[in-house]
């Protein structure tokens, strides 16, 4: 992380980009990186937490049901299939999506 200056002087560490094209990730901590995604709020990100052969992802608003993840139609549903995840916590929903079993192997 580098540090950059905010108003009133106090310094705020910021993540240090690491591009991965087409999207820059942020390694926040080891194991937890933060990944833009198109969405339709201006600013839209993923967390994606390195807990075991698989990542779980924390996709907010990404998709707003399962269905979008079984069947993504959108940039950044295909992104978060794309990340292989164990889990994917979404907003609206009380527990995490799962692949179908035959979908990836682990």
């Amino acid at each position: 992380m580098t540090e950059n200056t905010a108003h009133d002087g106090i310094a705020m560490p910021q993540p240090s980009p690491i591009s991965i094209s087409p999207v820059h990730v942020a390694d926040l901590l080891p194991g937890v990186r933060l990944i833009p995604t198109a969405g339709h709020t201006r600013g839209s990100q993923v967390i994606v937490v390195d807990t075991g052969p698989r990542p779980t992802v924390i996709a907010g608003d990404t998709a707003v049901w399962f269905g979008e993840l079984d069947n993504p139609q959108t940039e950044s549903q295909h992104l978060v299939r794309a990340l292989n995840p164990a889990h994917v916590w979404l907003s609206h929903v009380h527990e995490p999506w799962r692949p179908k079993i035959n979908e990836h192997a682990t």
